[in-house]
């Protein structure tokens, strides 16, 4: 591999977009940006990836080996080290691989785990890209100067769905988990609902606009075989380097409103409101605990406790938890415990993934696992895999939302919560002035 550097200011989107209208994506291609760096990776060296209980190991497209898988991460560790160093691996982890550490059953063909090694890699920093691979001054030529571009300003057009379907139904397991809750079998559990709908725009187009109307610090699309994933993920499950780890818990909720009193009052009732305090802090407490069992236990911390992070259309209440691994611990130990999160499953999560299992009618797939990266050296980060917007077919996409169940929850406000987050998603990613809400074709699946 070689790397060069060329100093200016280059679009990632565009570069990416560029890309794909050459043919230049391949099957696999990715983009991840975080508050440092944004990557564009594609041309996988190495593809990994479980599937229908196998692990397949190819190197290009020549398949190197195929292995049954009974304990992922520690098979997953050992696949790293037989590839050899300085492997860095993008890629997701499927909320239903929980099937091989709890009592869940719902999952379907699609891959559970899926990494590449990028064969191709494009650094875009503030004023210089730095270009990885075999020839990267072929790749050069592709770079669009974003001082040369005009930008396309979005403009958010108000598409108010009314999304009733399923109502009585989500209402009805909000109470049954409340009954669980009642009984002192659970103290939280994150139930969701799905919203399918077909909309005549790419996966990078949608990437754009969806970006645009959110102002999330780690945003993502990748295009893997059949499987899209378009997020603006508001939380960090894990971030580590050989040492260090932290994680982030967001937990309580609000809407934004666009009057600055009504938006002063709600975020005052975010901080006074029971309902919230007691599903974040009961949160923190259970990945405190998590955290101990990889962690040197007197090394974790709270290090930030009930921040109020805001997005666009939503606050959440935010803490952050770091620890100092235990001799012999890794990244692998702790996405095994803290993978999924607590704030995506419930308390305690090992019952919560159980009656997710039995209460939700379809797997989650995607939805409340993990997009990041790791490194050789035992670096990575995997923000959650929620708001975010998913395909397996062109033009059909699917959202999904949940709600977080305690005690003191009142079901309707929970439905609504979810419905808010779903039509602000919608209206994201309908927010060209030119294209008309008509346009959005919601089904039922």
């Amino acid at each position: 591999m070689k790397t060069i550097t060329i100093g200016g200011y280059f679009d990632p989107i565009k570069t990416y977009e560029k890309l794909q209208e050459h043919s230049l994506g391949g099957e696999y291609s990715f983009i991840y940006e975080n508050n440092n760096v944004s990557v564009v990776g594609s041309i996988p060296t190495y593809t990994i990836k479980l599937q229908n209980d196998k692990w397949h190991l190819k190197r290009y497209d020549i398949t190197i080996e195929e292995m049954p898988s009974e304990s992922p991460y520690s098979e997953f560790r050992h696949i790293l080290k037989k590839l050899g160093n300085e492997l860095k691996l993008f890629g997701y982890i499927s909320f239903d691989l929980s099937k091989y550490y709890y009592d869940y059953t719902k999952t379907n063909t699609l891959p559970l785990i899926e990494f590449i090694q990028p064969g191709v890699q494009m650094l875009f920093y503030t004023n210089y890209c730095q270009i990885i691979s075999d020839n990267p001054e072929y790749y050069a030529d592709y770079l669009v100067d974003s001082s040369r571009e005009k930008q396309e300003i979005v403009k958010v057009v108000e598409c108010d769905i009314n999304d009733e379907e399923g109502k009585d139904d989500f209402i009805r397991k909000i109470y049954s988990c409340q009954n669980l809750i009642e009984k002192n079998i659970l103290k939280k559990i994150i139930i969701s609902r799905i919203r399918h709908f077909e909309i005549q725009l790419k996966p990078i187009e949608l990437y754009f606009y969806y970006k645009q109307f959110n102002n999330s610090l780690t945003n993502f699309l990748l295009e893997y075989s059949n499987i899209k994933i378009i997020g603006c993920s508001p939380e960090i499950l894990l971030s580590s380097d050989s040492k260090q780890v932290f994680t982030n818990v967001l937990a309580g909720t609000k809407q934004r409103s666009s009057n600055p009193i009504r938006d002063l009052h709600l975020r005052n009732e975010l901080l006074t409101n029971e309902k919230e305090i007691f599903e974040h802090a009961i949160s923190v407490m259970a990945a405190y605990r998590e955290m101990k069992m990889f962690c040197v236990p007197e090394k974790v911390n709270v290090k930030r406790f009930m921040e109020i992070k805001e997005y666009k259309s939503v606050r959440h209440i935010f803490s952050q938890i770091s620890g100092i691994y235990q001799k012999g611990k890794d990244i692998f130990d702790a996405l095994q415990i803290l993978f999924p999160a607590i704030t995506v499953s419930g308390v305690p999560k090992d019952i919560a993934i159980k009656y997710i299992n039995k209460i939700e009618d379809t797997p989650r797939d995607l939805y409340a696992g993990v997009v990041g990266y790791f490194n050789s050296e035992g670096q990575g980060e995997f923000p959650i895999a929620i708001r975010c917007i998913f395909s397996e077919s062109p033009n059909n996409y699917y959202i999904r939302s949940g709600a977080g169940i305690v005690g003191a929850s009142n079901p309707l406000d929970e439905f609504n919560e979810t419905k808010y987050k779903m039509a602000a998603m919608i209206r994201a990613i309908t927010s060209r002035e030119q294209r008309q809400c008509t346009n959005l074709n919601l089904k039922k699946k």
